[in-house]
């Protein structure tokens, strides 16, 4: 009785990995009377699982920047129209994790769109229209809470000084603008923000 509960079990198997195969082969275009070996037929099967889910991830990030910001209007980066003057570019690491958000202005992206050249007069960014971005960055992916302001020394170039403040999850670079032409105590400006997360490798998560 014993062989025949495992022969059953055996077959079972064998019956499963060939349903898995004819599945994964039909999924792959790959002839229906081509051979894989089983190792083969997992490998795959778990390369489609994760790129199905790497897909479903980078999908939900999309739909949420439409949501928080306006329709896409550029692919390679993936840029997000903000209004008439900036766009949010996103970019996902090697694993479909979103690993960097930008507010930029649109002239930086002037040689694929030939009709956002610089202006005159750009356009630069309020403190309270960066507080604004940045809470509306967090609902696409948490920046978590301030830890540590910048501090150091800032090289302006460009009339621009970055630096960048430390959060839970994420560093921010802002992009200060410096015009000595303005009033001393003329509000403090931004010409961009980056917003780059801090993701652990894979090997390093820890175990739910």
């Amino acid at each position: 009785m014993e062989l025949l509960k495992v022969d059953w079990k055996a077959d079972t198997v064998d019956l499963t990995l060939q349903i898995i195969s004819a599945a994964v082969m039909s999924v792959l275009g790959i002839p229906k009377r081509s051979q894989l070996p089983v190792g083969t037929i997992l490998l795959l099967l778990s390369f489609s699982t994760i790129t199905w889910a790497q897909e479903k991830s980078m999908n939900e990030v999309f739909r949420n920047c439409e949501t928080n910001f306006g329709p896409r209007v550029g692919y390679s980066p993936a840029l997000f129209e903000i209004d008439r003057h900036y766009v949010l570019s996103i970019e996902f690491d090697s694993e479909g994790r979103l690993e960097e958000v930008a507010v930029e202005p649109k002239y930086y992206y002037e040689a694929d769109h030939p009709e956002w050249e610089k202006a005159t007069d750009p356009k630069r960014l309020s403190q309270d229209q960066v507080s604004d971005l940045l809470s509306r960055i967090d609902r696409i992916k948490p920046i978590g809470t301030l830890v540590k302001k910048y501090d150091g020394i800032i090289f302006v170039t460009n009339k621009t000084a970055p630096f960048t403040d430390e959060y839970e999850n994420a560093s921010v670079k802002f992009g200060q603008v410096i015009d000595l032409s303005l009033p001393d105590d003329a509000p403090t400006q931004m010409r961009y923000i980056e917003v780059q997360y801090k993701i652990l490798p894979q090997s390093l998560k820890p175990n739910p």
